[in-house]
């Protein structure tokens, strides 16, 4: 599909390219994950009322190779800014879709600051034209393309996040992203998607985002939900709600261990413009100590 250059990670440097989407009945979650030694494809699939499949697959390090923004993981596994395609052991992948949008989470003043000890974080935001993913036709459905690297820190750091794709009745669209610091502070930035304009919230000096709820279990359910404002342009609350058995967990790092599910329901409302709008296709993800 496109020329790769094959590269090798450093000793310490791990990358991550991943997609998702989900159409509030099934959903999917797929990740190329480059650590220092090894290759690994994990799809995780979804459906409503039944717990999530995690499937994984190693490959040899010399497998990996990249360019042009698009990644491959030998014969196995392609991802590219318009496709990804192969499959993770026996479920196959293919799909096509047009990225529209962009944002980076982390400030490069700070990442360049910082440069070692935070990662990069980019997603694009967009639909899929054709395509299936074990099995489910996903045509038409919202779809997050993201990378991130990170060159320390791995085992030890905590997260937290939302990903809101689809609403009912609204162009909406919500990314958050937080960090949570020693003292269990949790610095996050975001995007937002509203009324045909895109809002790049990773500047703490012109806009706000701050977490409410990170994934404190309640009842049978782990819950989340954030407020984004800036000046008099938006001001948007979000409480997003997910039962246990929709979770995966993705991997254990150290001893900390990532939970994700992408059918969290969510609920937004924006006080400035009015409205109040709901979905059931959320990604809902926490990196927590075990």
């Amino acid at each position: 599909p496109c020329t790769h250059t094959h590269i090798h990670t450093d000793s310490r440097r791990s990358q991550f390219w991943y997609v998702w989407a989900s159409n509030g009945r099934n959903g999917f979650l797929l990740d190329l994950v480059a650590r220092p030694d090894t290759l690994e494809l994990r799809l995780e699939t979804y459906g409503a009322g039944v717990a999530p499949v995690v499937t994984k697959q190693y490959l040899s390090i010399e497998d990996l190779s990249t360019a042009n923004n698009s990644v491959a993981f030998g014969n196995e596994m392609y991802m590219t800014m318009t496709r990804c395609a192969g499959a993770v052991k026996s479920l196959n992948v293919d799909l096509t879709y047009a990225l529209k949008d962009k944002n980076d989470f982390v400030p490069e003043i700070i990442y360049l600051a910082l440069k070692g000890l935070v990662p990069q974080i980019e997603s694009y935001y967009g639909t899929i034209g054709n395509g299936t993913v074990a099995g489910v036709n996903y045509a038409g459905t919202a779809i997050a393309r993201t990378t991130y690297a990170f060159e320390v820190g791995l085992e030890w750091l905590q997260w937290v996040m939302i990903s809101a794709l689809s609403f009912d009745d609204t162009d909406l669209r919500i990314e958050v992203i937080g960090v949570k610091l020693a003292n269990s502070t949790i610095i996050a930035t975001s995007y937002v998607f509203f009324h045909g304009t895109a809002y790049h919230l990773n500047d703490p000096l012109v806009a706000s985002t701050r977490f409410t709820e990170s994934g404190a279990i309640v009842n049978g359910t782990r819950v989340f939900g954030a407020r984004i404002t800036k000046s008099k342009e938006i001001d948007i609350v979000v409480e997003c709600s997910a039962p246990l058995l929709q979770f995966a967990l993705l991997d254990v790092e150290g001893d900390t261990a990532i939970h994700t599910t992408v059918l969290g329901a969510c609920t937004a409302s924006e006080t400035i413009s009015g409205g109040t709008f709901r979905g059931t296709s959320a990604l809902l993800e926490l990196k927590e100590k075990q």
